[in-house]
């Protein structure tokens, strides 16, 4: 029965030596690892807006800027007058389409000589212009 108590002790002891530790044979420290340095996140900053012109006092700031005028040009003197436009408004055109022809256009055909498809006494059996019999 001592025998037994011994047991998971050697097991234990074979598993360490058959597995080895790391080392090579006659070598005293550890292998190196090469761990990678540490990676820094840094929060991403807040977009920041285009500041008014502060140093344009007195000038048109941009579109959306309080005291915008939109009759002047951006960057011109705020006391200044509208903008001329010189270019005229577009007139609107007025187009008119005539709905599609829906009867076929009157064909004259010579008498006793098949009409065409659509018209009256036309017979689908006989070619169209083909004497009709009588």
């Amino acid at each position: 029965m001592n025998q037994y108590k011994c047991l998971p002790a050697l097991i234990l002891l074979s598993l360490l030596t058959a597995c080895g530790n790391g080392l090579e044979e006659g070598s005293t420290t550890a292998p190196a690892t090469k761990t990678p340095p540490p990676v820094t996140i840094q929060p991403a900053k807040p977009q920041q807006t285009a500041p008014a012109a502060t140093s344009t006092a007195g000038l048109n700031p941009a579109h959306g800027q309080p005291g915008h005028r939109c009759d002047i040009q951006v960057g011109a003197p705020l006391n200044s007058a509208p903008a001329q436009t010189t270019a005229t408004s577009p007139q609107q055109q007025t187009i008119v389409m005539s709905p599609p022809a829906t009867t076929a256009p009157v064909t004259t055909t010579a008498a006793g000589k098949n009409p065409p498809h659509g018209q009256p006494g036309h017979r689908c059996d006989i070619a169209v212009g083909a004497p009709l019999p009588k």
